[in-house]
Parts: C-alpha cells; structure tokens; sequence
C-alpha cells in the first residue's frame, strides 16, 4: 500500500521531467503487487498536471524567488537587519 502511495506521489511530482522514471517503478509495482499496478497511472491521468489549474507542490523556479525577495528589500538601508 505504501509503495503504491509512493509511486503515485513520485508521478505527480516528475510527470513534467524528461529522466522521469516512472515506467520503470510501475514495472517494478506489477512484479511486487500486480493488482495494485495501475493505480499510479490512473492516479496521473486523474490528478495529472493536465486536469490541476495549480502547482501542487509549491515549487517555483529560482529566478521567481530571487525577484520576490529583492522586491521585498526595496527601501531598506541595511539587509541584515
């Protein structure tokens, strides 16, 4: 149950990455639980990056975060403060 649950969150997490390496994990799922195997892939078609209108793990890419904080410190004298 476990290894499915991990599976699944691993294919929504890398669904968007080229080195993805799901199909191998669910080959993997099909030899340790065989009826449990297509649940990650229903998983993604379900809750995939397609049918999401958000991020669902928050991440933002660097050049985002480095604007919002200088934006943030616009005005201040001393940044350590």
């Amino acid at each position: 149950e476990d290894l499915v649950k991990l599976v699944s969150l691993y294919g929504l997490r890398y669904e968007k990455n080229a080195g993805n390496a799901l199909p191998a994990l669910v080959e993997s799922l099909k030899k340790r639980a065989p009826d449990c195997a297509k649940i990650p892939v229903l998983v993604l078609e379900y809750g995939g990056a397609h049918a999401r209108q958000s991020d669902l793990f928050g991440l933002q890419d660097a050049e985002k975060i480095t604007k919002r904080l200088f934006r943030g410190l616009s005005g201040v004298e001393n940044i350590y403060t």
